[in-house]
């Protein structure tokens, strides 16, 4: 009898422990994980569904992510995507390419936070995209074209004449250009993965030489001739313009920056005797850069403002500015573009013998064979640089060493903006 008592009270134990199991399982809320789509280099797109709440109100959910198995919520690469139950997206963002991530989604109510299963990905292999401008031998005419890990390169443009000046790529991988259009007229024009987007209307000579793509909205500048035959300087948001001069000389927007909803634009205005003088618009107030010359690239990074481009002195000469101050590129005659990681300043131009070159830090280095180094991009430890070579081919440099992406040597070929994403 008491072998029997006994049995009963430890079953009786089992099962009120299971009971207290069981009411804290519930307490916590139910989640899966959603599979992992759309996957580039730096981002994905991911997501969740909370099944039940458990016993009380799901206060937040969202994905985390790491280069570690099973990822919890305290990590900062993680989501918030709202709360209570039902299906959510997120967007995975900072991510390296070529790297296997860890995914769960995540529920969180007052009794603690639930995990989904977890799904593995690999961010995909980073690219090269090279824009800018190459004989159609098949039309006779030039054209803009695109260059994507060293391919032959696209067209685009249908029919008509065009050029590429400049290029972003999103995050998502959408590929932006601007430049011209030629049907009777040149009409300033952009490109989003080859669909163009006409900013003016063709009854005044007009292009573009800047690109630079916030969220949704892109921002272009360049310039538009007005009825008396000046050039305007210029730059549109969705394709709306907003003038920078007022007309009376000629001057020319050549490159855009934006950030913290502050557009940023640099370029040059003509002064009353027909000289140019270096201009940077913020927010359309123009402020005066040196003794004259030209603007030609922006950067910011941070709280801080980078320009490069030639000024008059004695004679035309490469320079970069920096929040107020300008600072002369040794043996540069022209600065084209420039491009900032950490502390390092890197720029794109010619030396005073009209060869390709780059400045890091000031530092000087030449390019092999090169007419011209119209644009620079880093990531990590490579340096790239795109221009044309002494004999008019569109190329790059990737830490100096030349990749060609042609043949033809027609005059107007070139290319002009790099990207590596």
């Amino acid at each position: 009898m008491q072998r029997l008592l006994t049995y009963i009270a430890v079953l009786s134990l089992l099962f009120s422990c299971k009971k207290e199991d069981d009411t804290a399982a519930t307490n916590l809320p139910a989640v899966t994980t959603t599979v992992i789509s759309a996957i580039t280099s730096t981002t994905a797109a991911g997501g969740g569904t909370v099944r039940s709440e458990g016993s009380t109100p799901v206060t937040s959910r969202g994905i985390v992510w790491s280069t570690q198995a099973n990822p919890t919520a305290d990590l900062p690469t993680k989501t918030s995507d709202g709360s209570g139950t039902g299906s959510y997206t997120s967007t995975i963002t900072g991510l390296t390419a070529n790297t296997v991530y860890h995914v769960r989604a995540y529920a969180t109510n007052s009794a603690g936070t639930a995990y989904g299963n977890e799904v593995t990905f690999t961010a995909a292999a980073a690219r090269l995209y090279v824009c800018g401008t190459e004989w159609n031998t098949s039309l006779s005419k030039q054209q803009c074209k695109i260059w994507i890990d060293n391919n032959a390169g696209t067209f685009w443009g249908g029919n008509d004449e065009s050029f590429g000046e400049s290029m972003y790529v999103s995050n998502s991988g959408d590929i932006y250009v601007a430049g011209s259009t030629k049907v009777t007229q040149w009409r300033a024009t952009y490109w989003k993965n080859g669909t163009p987007t006409y900013l003016t209307d063709g009854n005044y000579e007009a292009g573009v030489s800047g690109i630079f793509v916030a969220g949704t909205d892109v921002y272009v500048c360049g310039t538009e001739r007005n009825p008396a035959g000046v050039l305007v300087a210029k730059y549109w948001k969705n394709g709306v313009a907003v003038s920078l001069t007022d007309g009376t000389t000629d001057a020319e927007a050549n490159d855009i920056s934006v950030s913290n909803n502050i557009v940023r634009v640099v370029g040059y205005v003509k002064n009353s005797t027909g000289i140019k003088t270096a201009r940077y618009w913020n927010d359309g107030t123009s402020n005066l850069i040196g003794n004259g010359g030209a603007a030609n690239g922006i950067f910011v990074s941070g709280n801080d403002v980078h320009i490069v481009g030639t000024y008059n002195a004695s004679s035309d000469r490469a320079w970069y500015w920096k929040n107020g101050s300008i600072i002369d590129l040794n043996n540069g005659y022209g600065a084209n573009e420039l491009f900032i990681t950490g502390n390092d300043v890197y720029v794109a131009g010619f030396n005073d013998s009209y060869n390709a070159a780059y400045w890091k830090n000031g530092t000087m280095v030449n390019l092999t064979d090169g007419a011209s180094a119209n644009a620079i991009y880093v990531a990590g430890n490579d340096v790239y640089v795109a221009g044309k070579t002494l004999s008019n081919i569109p190329c790059y440099w990737k830490n100096g060493q030349k990749t060609t992406l042609s043949s033809n040597t027609d005059w107007r070929n070139k290319a002009t903006d790099i990207f590596y994403r």
